[in-house]
C-alpha cells in the first residue's frame, strides 16, 4: 500500500468547526507518510480541482473519508463532492453500471475499474450503545455500518473493498477523545501494519 487518499468531509460551522475530524485526518497523515506512503488531503468544503480528484480516487491504493455524521449521512459539502467527482470518473471509476444488453436485469453495481479499499472514519453524536441494541428503538438494532449503507454502496459501485469503518460516537454529550485518538492510532496499525 503506496498511495493513500484522505478526503476530509467536514462542512465547518461556527458551534462545530471540524477540529476533531482534522485531528483524525492529521492522525491517519502522519501514520502512512511515517511508513513511507505518498498521502494526498482532499477538504471538500474548499475549492478543488474535479479531474485531479478523479485521479487522486483511481491511483489511491486506499481512500479514508473521514467525516462528521450529519442528519445520518455525510455533510452537504461531502455529498456535492461525491456527485461532482464520482460522475467526472466516469470511464476511470466505471465502466458502467455493470449490467450487460443481453442481461439488462442482472449484474448492477458491478462495473467499478478500481482495485483499492476504503475506510470510513465517523465522528458522530450518537452513543455507540444506540446501534445493534433492540432496546433503543430509533435505530432498531441496526450496526452504525448498516446506518452508513448508502456511503458503503458509493465506494463499493466504483470497486473499493471496505476496510472495517472507525466510529468516534457520542463527541459531544459525553466524549472520550482521548480515548477515541488512541483506539483510531490502533485501529490504523492494526488494519494497516507496516514492518
Amino acid at each position: 500500500m503506496k498511495k493513500i487518499f484522505i478526503i476530509n468531509g467536514v462542512e465547518p460551522y461556527s458551534w462545530a468547526p471540524g477540529r476533531l475530524n482534522e485531528t483524525f485526518v492529521n492522525i491517519a497523515r502522519e501514520y502512512f507518510e511515517s511508513n513511507g506512503c505518498e498521502v494526498n488531503v482532499t477538504k471538500v468544503c474548499e475549492e478543488y480541482d474535479i479531474e485531479a480528484e478523479v485521479d487522486k480516487i483511481a491511483e489511491a491504493d486506499l481512500v479514508i473519508l473521514q467525516f462528521p455524521l450529519e442528519w445520518f449521512n455525510v455533510s452537504w459539502s461531502c455529498k456535492k463532492y461525491f456527485d461532482t467527482v464520482l460522475i467526472a470518473g466516469q470511464g476511470k471509476h466505471t465502466h458502467s453500471d455493470g449490467r450487460h444488453h443481453d442481461r439488462p436485469k442482472e449484474g448492477y453495481g458491478t462495473g467499478g475499474l478500481l482495485t483499492g479499499k476504503y475506510m470510513l472514519s465517523v465522528t458522530q453524536n450518537t452513543p455507540i450503545e444506540a446501534f445493534g441494541n433492540l432496546s433503543e428503538t430509533f435505530f432498531n438494532g441496526i450496526t452504525p455500518d448498516q446506518m452508513l449503507t448508502p456511503i458503503h454502496l458509493t465506494f463499493r459501485f466504483i470497486g473499493l473493498t471496505p476496510v472495517s469503518s472507525f466510529f468516534s460516537s457520542d463527541v459531544v454529550k459525553n466524549p472520550t477523545i482521548p480515548e477515541d485518538i488512541e483506539r483510531y492510532k490502533e485501529h490504523l496499525r492494526h488494519y494497516f501494519p507496516f514492518k
